[in-house]
Parts: structure tokens; C-alpha cells; sequence
């Protein structure tokens, strides 16, 4: 239930989180934004130092309308 609560945080911010983060990975909890980062590695060891007990949504910021080549 968590998860999906921070999913859905993440679809509901998408727009404003595209203006601020376009291409970055983001760390959501509670649904809210506590960090971000380009580098994704970076972004997961400092949330694990600074929310070691929190489990949180990490994921890319990307505009959804572009469409995969897979």
C-alpha cells in the first residue's frame, strides 16, 4: 500500500515535477519530494544514510508522452 500511495503521489506531481526535474531520478515519501538527483546511485545511498527505516518511491522524472524505441 505504500508503494502505491507514492505512485500515485508521483502521477499526481508529474507536470510540476517535469518543470523541476525533468531527467533526474527523485526519492518520494509521505508524497513528497525529499531529494533528487541525476545520478541515481548517488540519490539511493544518500537516502539510505538519511532514511534508513522510510521505504520510499525512486524514479526517473521523464515525459511520458515520448515514446519508447524498445
Amino acid at each position: 500500500p505504500t508503494m502505491l500511495r507514492e505512485k500515485a503521489a508521483f502521477m499526481a506531481m508529474h507536470l510540476e515535477l517535469l518543470e523541476k526535474y525533468e531527467g533526474q531520478f527523485v526519492a518520494i515519501s509521505q508524497g513528497q519530494v525529499v531529494d533528487h538527483d541525476q545520478d541515481v546511485q548517488a540519490l539511493v545511498r544518500r537516502i539510505d544514510l538519511d532514511y534508513p527505516e522510510k521505504a520510499m518511491l525512486v524514479k526517473q522524472v521523464v515525459d511520458q508522452t515520448v515514446k519508447s524505441c524498445d
